[in-house]
Protein backbone atom coordinates (compact mmCIF):
# COMPACT_ATOMS: atom_id res chain seq x y z
CA UNK A 1 0.00 0.00 0.00
CA UNK A 2 1.40 3.60 -1.15
CA UNK A 3 1.60 6.84 1.48
CA UNK A 4 -1.04 8.27 -1.31
CA UNK A 5 -3.52 5.61 -0.57
CA UNK A 6 -2.64 5.12 3.28
CA UNK A 7 -3.40 8.80 3.33
CA UNK A 8 -6.57 8.54 1.35
CA UNK A 9 -8.08 5.61 3.87
CA UNK A 10 -7.17 7.60 6.55
CA UNK A 11 -9.09 10.72 4.86
CA UNK A 12 -11.89 8.79 4.41
CA UNK A 13 -12.58 7.69 8.36
CA UNK A 14 -12.43 11.84 9.36
CA UNK A 15 -16.24 12.48 10.53
CA UNK A 16 -18.06 15.18 8.98
CA UNK A 17 -17.83 18.27 10.00
CA UNK A 18 -14.13 17.87 11.59
CA UNK A 19 -11.09 19.37 10.27
CA UNK A 20 -7.59 18.29 10.56
CA UNK A 21 -4.01 19.66 9.77
CA UNK A 22 -1.54 18.21 6.74
CA UNK A 23 0.96 17.36 9.61
CA UNK A 24 -1.85 16.01 11.91
CA UNK A 25 -2.44 13.49 9.36
CA UNK A 26 0.91 12.73 8.81
CA UNK A 27 1.54 12.12 12.11
CA UNK A 28 -1.12 9.43 12.33
CA UNK A 29 0.32 7.74 9.24
CA UNK A 30 3.42 7.29 11.43
CA UNK A 31 5.11 9.94 8.86
CA UNK A 32 5.64 12.87 10.97
CA UNK A 33 7.51 14.60 8.41
CA UNK A 34 5.49 13.97 5.79
CA UNK A 35 3.03 16.85 6.19
CA UNK A 36 3.87 18.23 2.23
CA UNK A 37 3.46 14.40 1.20
CA UNK A 38 -0.20 14.82 2.12
CA UNK A 39 -0.77 17.76 0.75
CA UNK A 40 0.28 16.03 -2.42
CA UNK A 41 -1.37 13.27 -2.24
CA UNK A 42 -4.24 15.09 -1.85
CA UNK A 43 -3.84 17.80 -4.57
CA UNK A 44 -3.69 14.73 -6.58
CA UNK A 45 -7.34 13.21 -6.42
CA UNK A 46 -9.59 13.96 -9.45
CA UNK A 47 -12.72 15.84 -9.32
CA UNK A 48 -15.38 13.03 -8.33
CA UNK A 49 -13.00 11.31 -5.89
CA UNK A 50 -14.85 9.57 -2.84
CA UNK A 51 -12.32 10.92 -0.53
CA UNK A 52 -13.06 14.29 1.61
CA UNK A 53 -9.94 15.93 0.70
CA UNK A 54 -11.65 19.16 2.19
CA UNK A 55 -11.23 18.50 5.25
CA UNK A 56 -7.87 18.49 5.40
CA UNK A 57 -6.46 21.82 6.46
CA UNK A 58 -2.98 23.83 7.29
CA UNK A 59 -2.25 24.18 10.91
CA UNK A 60 -3.46 27.72 11.26
CA UNK A 61 -6.77 26.88 10.12
CA UNK A 62 -6.71 28.28 6.99
CA UNK A 63 -6.99 26.67 3.34
CA UNK A 64 -3.88 26.41 1.56
CA UNK A 65 -5.57 25.11 -1.70
CA UNK A 66 -4.78 27.53 -4.33
CA UNK A 67 -7.57 30.06 -5.39
CA UNK A 68 -7.06 30.91 -8.73
CA UNK A 69 -7.75 27.27 -10.23
CA UNK A 70 -11.06 27.68 -7.42
CA UNK A 71 -10.12 24.46 -5.54
CA UNK A 72 -9.67 26.71 -2.39
CA UNK A 73 -13.33 28.38 -2.67
CA UNK A 74 -14.72 25.40 -3.33
CA UNK A 75 -12.72 23.74 -0.09
CA UNK A 76 -14.62 26.26 1.76
CA UNK A 77 -17.70 25.85 0.36
CA UNK A 78 -17.64 22.23 1.31
CA UNK A 79 -16.48 22.74 5.02
CA UNK A 80 -19.29 25.09 5.56
CA UNK A 81 -21.80 22.98 4.26
CA UNK A 82 -20.58 20.39 6.91
CA UNK A 83 -21.09 23.34 9.20
CA UNK A 84 -17.41 24.34 9.79
CA UNK A 85 -17.28 28.44 10.71
CA UNK A 86 -14.32 30.58 9.93
CA UNK A 87 -13.48 33.85 10.95
CA UNK A 88 -12.67 37.26 9.51
CA UNK A 89 -9.10 35.79 8.55
CA UNK A 90 -10.34 32.81 7.07
CA UNK A 91 -9.36 30.41 9.58
CA UNK A 92 -11.52 27.74 11.26
CA UNK A 93 -12.82 30.25 13.66
CA UNK A 94 -13.27 27.76 16.38
CA UNK A 95 -10.99 24.70 17.85
CA UNK A 96 -14.70 22.66 17.84
CA UNK A 97 -14.02 21.50 14.65
CA UNK A 98 -11.03 20.30 14.47
CA UNK A 99 -10.88 16.31 14.87
CA UNK A 100 -9.54 14.60 18.25
CA UNK A 101 -7.98 11.37 17.41
CA UNK A 102 -10.90 9.46 19.60
CA UNK A 103 -13.53 10.64 16.31
CA UNK A 104 -11.97 8.64 13.44
CA UNK A 105 -14.21 6.51 12.13
CA UNK A 106 -13.68 2.50 12.04
CA UNK A 107 -12.11 1.32 9.12
CA UNK A 108 -13.01 -0.67 6.77
CA UNK A 109 -16.64 -1.01 4.22
CA UNK A 110 -18.60 0.06 7.17
CA UNK A 111 -16.82 3.44 7.59
CA UNK A 112 -18.53 4.44 4.31
CA UNK A 113 -15.81 4.65 1.05
CA UNK A 114 -12.63 2.61 1.46
CA UNK A 115 -11.60 1.65 -1.56
CA UNK A 116 -12.01 -2.61 -2.05
CA UNK A 117 -9.85 -4.71 -3.77
CA UNK A 118 -6.94 -6.10 -2.16
CA UNK A 119 -9.23 -5.74 1.63
CA UNK A 120 -10.75 -9.13 1.04
CA UNK A 121 -6.93 -10.86 1.21
CA UNK A 122 -5.75 -11.97 4.33
CA UNK A 123 -4.49 -9.22 6.02
CA UNK A 124 -7.81 -7.54 5.95
CA UNK A 125 -8.94 -6.21 9.20
CA UNK A 126 -5.63 -6.57 10.61
CA UNK A 127 -4.64 -2.57 11.66
CA UNK A 128 -4.86 0.39 9.37
CA UNK A 129 -4.96 -0.78 5.84
CA UNK A 130 -7.17 -2.49 3.43
CA UNK A 131 -3.86 -4.58 2.71
CA UNK A 132 -3.09 -5.21 6.58
CA UNK A 133 -0.60 -2.31 6.54
CA UNK A 134 -0.25 -1.08 9.43
CA UNK A 135 -0.85 2.89 10.37
CA UNK A 136 1.79 4.35 12.23
CA UNK A 137 4.52 2.02 12.34
CA UNK A 138 2.32 -0.42 13.58
CA UNK A 139 2.96 -4.35 13.92
CA UNK A 140 -0.23 -6.54 12.15
CA UNK A 141 -1.09 -9.17 14.60
CA UNK A 142 -3.68 -11.80 14.03
CA UNK A 143 -6.73 -11.77 16.14
CA UNK A 144 -9.66 -14.11 17.04
CA UNK A 145 -11.99 -10.89 16.80
CA UNK A 146 -14.02 -10.50 13.34
CA UNK A 147 -12.70 -6.57 13.35
CA UNK A 148 -10.10 -4.81 15.40
CA UNK A 149 -11.35 -0.94 15.64
CA UNK A 150 -8.48 1.25 16.41
CA UNK A 151 -9.43 4.30 18.51
CA UNK A 152 -7.09 5.96 16.76
CA UNK A 153 -4.14 5.54 14.86
CA UNK A 154 -1.45 7.54 16.58
CA UNK A 155 -2.64 6.89 20.39
CA UNK A 156 -2.59 3.22 22.23
CA UNK A 157 -5.15 1.01 20.51
CA UNK A 158 -7.23 -0.57 22.52
CA UNK A 159 -8.03 -4.89 20.54
CA UNK A 160 -9.41 -7.72 21.50
CA UNK A 161 -6.26 -9.64 20.97
CA UNK A 162 -2.90 -9.07 22.40
CA UNK A 163 -1.70 -5.39 21.90
CA UNK A 164 0.71 -4.85 19.16
CA UNK A 165 4.05 -2.93 19.98
CA UNK A 166 3.90 1.18 21.15
CA UNK A 167 3.80 3.18 18.52
CA UNK A 168 7.11 5.08 18.05
CA UNK A 169 5.55 7.97 16.90
CA UNK A 170 2.20 8.50 19.45
CA UNK A 171 3.87 11.04 21.24
CA UNK A 172 4.29 13.12 18.18
CA UNK A 173 0.76 12.70 17.33
CA UNK A 174 -0.23 13.62 20.68
CA UNK A 175 1.44 16.46 20.73
CA UNK A 176 0.82 17.50 17.29
CA UNK A 177 -3.20 17.60 18.36
CA UNK A 178 -2.86 19.95 20.72
CA UNK A 179 -0.14 21.72 19.22
CA UNK A 180 -2.41 22.32 16.21
CA UNK A 181 -5.21 24.14 18.33
CA UNK A 182 -2.20 26.42 19.42
CA UNK A 183 -2.66 25.84 23.11
CA UNK A 184 -6.67 25.56 22.98
CA UNK A 185 -7.09 22.05 24.11
CA UNK A 186 -4.46 22.30 26.69
CA UNK A 187 -0.87 21.32 26.78
CA UNK A 188 -1.17 18.26 29.20
CA UNK A 189 0.43 16.09 26.41
CA UNK A 190 3.01 18.36 25.91
CA UNK A 191 4.25 18.89 29.08
CA UNK A 192 3.87 15.41 29.87
CA UNK A 193 6.02 14.45 27.23
CA UNK A 194 8.93 17.11 28.48
CA UNK A 195 9.56 14.64 31.17
CA UNK A 196 9.23 11.51 28.86
CA UNK A 197 12.29 9.19 29.37
CA UNK A 198 12.25 8.92 25.30
CA UNK A 199 14.73 11.79 23.96
CA UNK A 200 12.39 11.81 20.46
CA UNK A 201 9.10 12.97 22.68
CA UNK A 202 10.93 15.36 24.76
CA UNK A 203 12.30 16.96 21.41
CA UNK A 204 9.30 17.03 19.86
CA UNK A 205 7.14 18.47 23.16
CA UNK A 206 10.10 21.61 23.28
CA UNK A 207 9.57 22.30 19.74
CA UNK A 208 6.15 22.77 19.87
CA UNK A 209 6.42 24.95 22.85
CA UNK A 210 8.51 27.19 20.65
CA UNK A 211 5.96 27.05 17.64
CA UNK A 212 3.27 28.61 20.30
CA UNK A 213 5.57 31.30 20.23
CA UNK A 214 4.40 32.65 23.69
CA UNK A 215 7.01 34.16 25.74
CA UNK A 216 5.35 32.81 29.09
CA UNK A 217 6.33 29.21 28.15
CA UNK A 218 10.29 30.36 27.99
CA UNK A 219 10.78 28.92 31.50
CA UNK A 220 9.97 25.31 30.64
CA UNK A 221 11.72 25.78 27.13
CA UNK A 222 15.17 27.10 28.89
CA UNK A 223 15.02 24.35 31.35
CA UNK A 224 15.56 21.68 28.40
CA UNK A 225 18.97 24.01 27.44
CA UNK A 226 20.49 21.08 29.75
CA UNK A 227 18.57 18.21 29.00
CA UNK A 228 21.63 15.33 28.45
CA UNK A 229 20.35 14.56 25.22
CA UNK A 230 21.97 16.61 22.06
CA UNK A 231 19.60 16.56 20.06
CA UNK A 232 16.74 18.03 22.55
CA UNK A 233 19.44 21.01 23.44
CA UNK A 234 19.46 21.66 19.94
CA UNK A 235 16.06 22.18 19.67
CA UNK A 236 15.52 23.70 23.11
CA UNK A 237 17.93 26.78 21.24
CA UNK A 238 15.36 27.45 18.31
CA UNK A 239 12.51 27.17 20.57
CA UNK A 240 13.34 29.36 22.89
CA UNK A 241 14.25 31.84 20.20
CA UNK A 242 11.17 31.12 18.46
CA UNK A 243 8.99 31.56 21.94
CA UNK A 244 9.74 35.24 21.97
CA UNK A 245 9.91 35.79 18.02
CA UNK A 246 6.16 37.78 17.74
CA UNK A 247 7.13 39.62 21.44
CA UNK A 248 9.63 41.29 18.60
CA UNK A 249 8.04 45.14 18.66
CA UNK A 250 4.97 44.56 20.69
CA UNK A 251 3.59 44.49 24.35
CA UNK A 252 5.40 41.59 25.71
CA UNK A 253 2.27 39.33 27.75
CA UNK A 254 2.18 39.97 31.39
CA UNK A 255 4.72 37.95 33.17
CA UNK A 256 7.54 38.02 30.69
CA UNK A 257 8.66 41.67 29.94
CA UNK A 258 11.93 40.63 29.18
CA UNK A 259 11.30 37.12 26.97
CA UNK A 260 13.80 38.48 24.67
CA UNK A 261 16.51 39.07 27.57
CA UNK A 262 15.74 36.23 29.43
CA UNK A 263 15.89 34.38 25.78
CA UNK A 264 19.62 35.76 25.48
CA UNK A 265 20.76 35.08 28.93
CA UNK A 266 19.76 31.42 28.71
CA UNK A 267 21.47 31.05 25.49
CA UNK A 268 24.99 32.44 26.37
CA UNK A 269 24.97 30.68 29.68
CA UNK A 270 24.30 27.19 28.21
CA UNK A 271 26.73 28.10 25.46
CA UNK A 272 29.83 28.79 28.08
CA UNK A 273 29.76 25.25 28.99
CA UNK A 274 28.29 23.16 25.79
CA UNK A 275 30.38 20.76 23.92
CA UNK A 276 28.62 19.29 21.40
CA UNK A 277 29.26 20.89 18.09
CA UNK A 278 25.59 20.95 16.58
CA UNK A 279 24.11 21.73 19.35
CA UNK A 280 26.99 25.18 19.99
CA UNK A 281 25.80 25.81 16.28
CA UNK A 282 21.99 26.20 17.21
CA UNK A 283 22.71 28.29 20.29
CA UNK A 284 24.84 30.48 18.39
CA UNK A 285 22.49 31.09 15.21
CA UNK A 286 19.66 31.50 17.69
CA UNK A 287 21.43 34.20 20.01
CA UNK A 288 21.73 36.07 16.77
CA UNK A 289 17.96 35.57 15.64
CA UNK A 290 16.80 37.18 18.92
CA UNK A 291 14.43 40.95 17.89
CA UNK A 292 12.91 43.12 20.81
CA UNK A 293 16.32 43.22 22.71
CA UNK A 294 17.32 46.34 24.57
CA UNK A 295 20.87 47.70 25.03
CA UNK A 296 21.58 45.19 27.54
CA UNK A 297 20.01 42.31 26.19
CA UNK A 298 21.87 43.13 22.28
CA UNK A 299 25.29 42.82 24.92
CA UNK A 300 24.66 39.73 26.24
CA UNK A 301 23.75 38.35 22.56
CA UNK A 302 27.35 39.67 21.27
CA UNK A 303 29.11 38.57 24.44
CA UNK A 304 27.48 34.84 23.75
CA UNK A 305 28.46 34.61 20.10
CA UNK A 306 31.70 35.90 21.25
CA UNK A 307 32.41 33.47 23.69
CA UNK A 308 31.58 30.71 20.91
CA UNK A 309 33.76 32.36 18.78
CA UNK A 310 36.87 32.19 20.88
CA UNK A 311 35.82 28.12 21.99
CA UNK A 312 35.30 26.72 18.60
CA UNK A 313 36.13 23.24 18.27
CA UNK A 314 38.93 22.44 16.07
CA UNK A 315 38.11 21.12 12.16
CA UNK A 316 38.60 17.57 12.93
CA UNK A 317 36.11 17.96 16.02
CA UNK A 318 33.38 20.09 14.41
CA UNK A 319 31.27 17.51 12.91
CA UNK A 320 29.77 18.44 9.82
CA UNK A 321 31.43 22.14 10.41
CA UNK A 322 27.63 22.59 12.57
CA UNK A 323 29.35 24.49 15.09
CA UNK A 324 30.88 27.46 12.51
CA UNK A 325 27.83 27.53 10.21
CA UNK A 326 25.81 27.73 13.07
CA UNK A 327 27.98 31.52 14.57
CA UNK A 328 28.64 32.67 11.14
CA UNK A 329 24.50 32.34 10.66
CA UNK A 330 24.69 33.89 13.74
CA UNK A 331 26.51 36.92 13.28
CA UNK A 332 24.91 37.64 9.67
CA UNK A 333 21.49 37.50 11.63
CA UNK A 334 22.88 40.17 14.25
CA UNK A 335 24.53 42.48 11.76
CA UNK A 336 20.82 42.62 9.29
CA UNK A 337 19.44 43.42 12.86
CA UNK A 338 21.54 46.25 13.90
CA UNK A 339 21.81 48.47 11.06
CA UNK A 340 23.08 51.36 13.51
CA UNK A 341 26.01 49.09 15.60
CA UNK A 342 28.99 47.08 14.26
CA UNK A 343 29.55 43.64 15.80
CA UNK A 344 32.59 43.24 18.07
CA UNK A 345 35.78 43.52 17.02
CA UNK A 346 36.49 39.52 17.79
CA UNK A 347 33.33 38.62 16.17
CA UNK A 348 34.46 40.47 12.93
CA UNK A 349 37.72 38.65 13.13
CA UNK A 350 36.53 35.67 13.18
CA UNK A 351 34.03 36.04 9.97
CA UNK A 352 37.36 37.74 8.39
CA UNK A 353 39.17 33.90 8.75
CA UNK A 354 35.89 31.84 7.85
CA UNK A 355 36.18 33.19 4.57
CA UNK A 356 38.89 31.52 3.66
CA UNK A 357 37.61 28.46 4.94
CA UNK A 358 38.41 25.36 3.25
CA UNK A 359 36.96 21.82 4.02
CA UNK A 360 36.94 19.44 0.90
CA UNK A 361 34.92 16.84 3.18
CA UNK A 362 32.21 19.38 4.25
CA UNK A 363 32.61 21.43 0.60
CA UNK A 364 29.08 22.89 0.32
CA UNK A 365 29.28 23.75 4.53
CA UNK A 366 31.98 25.31 3.59
CA UNK A 367 30.92 27.27 0.98
CA UNK A 368 28.19 28.89 2.63
CA UNK A 369 29.82 29.37 5.42
CA UNK A 370 32.36 31.49 3.38
CA UNK A 371 29.30 33.37 1.95
CA UNK A 372 27.82 34.27 5.69
CA UNK A 373 31.66 35.17 6.61
CA UNK A 374 32.21 37.37 3.13
CA UNK A 375 28.78 39.35 3.45
CA UNK A 376 28.38 39.94 6.93
CA UNK A 377 32.72 41.44 6.42
CA UNK A 378 31.83 43.37 3.81
CA UNK A 379 28.30 44.49 5.57
CA UNK A 380 30.39 45.88 8.76
CA UNK A 381 33.43 47.30 6.85
CA UNK A 382 30.81 50.02 4.56
CA UNK A 383 29.16 50.74 8.21
CA UNK A 384 32.27 51.18 9.64
CA UNK A 385 33.12 53.61 6.40
CA UNK A 386 29.93 55.29 7.09
CA UNK A 387 30.35 56.15 10.44
CA UNK A 388 33.32 58.46 10.78
CA UNK A 389 31.59 60.41 7.69
CA UNK A 390 28.46 60.81 9.43
CA UNK A 391 29.99 61.27 12.75
CA UNK A 392 32.51 64.01 12.05
CA UNK A 393 35.13 60.95 12.14
CA UNK A 394 34.83 60.06 16.19
CA UNK A 395 32.53 56.85 15.40
CA UNK A 396 34.10 53.14 15.78
CA UNK A 397 36.70 53.62 18.17
CA UNK A 398 38.62 51.08 19.73
CA UNK A 399 38.39 47.16 18.61
CA UNK A 400 35.45 47.45 16.31
CA UNK A 401 37.22 50.78 14.75
CA UNK A 402 40.51 48.12 14.47
CA UNK A 403 38.54 45.20 13.16
CA UNK A 404 36.30 47.39 11.00
CA UNK A 405 39.65 49.21 9.31
CA UNK A 406 40.78 46.18 8.20
CA UNK A 407 37.81 44.81 7.03
CA UNK A 408 37.30 47.61 4.99
CA UNK A 409 40.75 47.24 3.67
CA UNK A 410 39.99 44.04 2.44
CA UNK A 411 36.64 44.35 1.16
CA UNK A 412 36.35 46.55 -1.86
CA UNK A 413 34.08 49.59 -2.92
CA UNK A 414 31.55 47.60 -4.67
CA UNK A 415 31.39 44.85 -2.54
CA UNK A 416 34.03 42.37 -4.29
CA UNK A 417 35.92 39.69 -2.08
CA UNK A 418 39.53 38.72 -1.57
CA UNK A 419 40.24 36.00 -4.03
CA UNK A 420 40.59 33.45 -1.17
CA UNK A 421 36.87 34.18 -0.61
CA UNK A 422 35.61 33.46 -3.45
CA UNK A 423 33.58 29.91 -4.20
Amino acid sequence: MTFSERTYALVRRIPKGRVVSYGGVAAMLGRPRAARGVGGALGALPFDTDVPWWRVINARGGISAPRWDGRGLRQRDLLERERVAFDERGRVSSQQFWLDPEELEPEGPAAGGVERGREDGPGAGRGAGATGTPVAGRVGTRCSAPAVVLVAATLAAATACAAPPPDPWGAYAEIVYEEDARGARGLDRVLAHLQSEDPEARRFAVRALGRLEDPGRLNRIVASLDDPDDAVRQEAAAAAAQAVHRAAGTEPPAGAADGAAVAARALASRAAREEDSYVLGSLAANLGRLRGLDEAGRSVAEDGLVGIAARLPGLEDDVGLAARLGLARGVAALVRAGPDRTPPGPLLETMDGLRSLRAPANARTAARIRRLATTTVASAAMRWRAGPAATGGEAGQGAEAEAGARASGRVGAAGGMEPEAAE
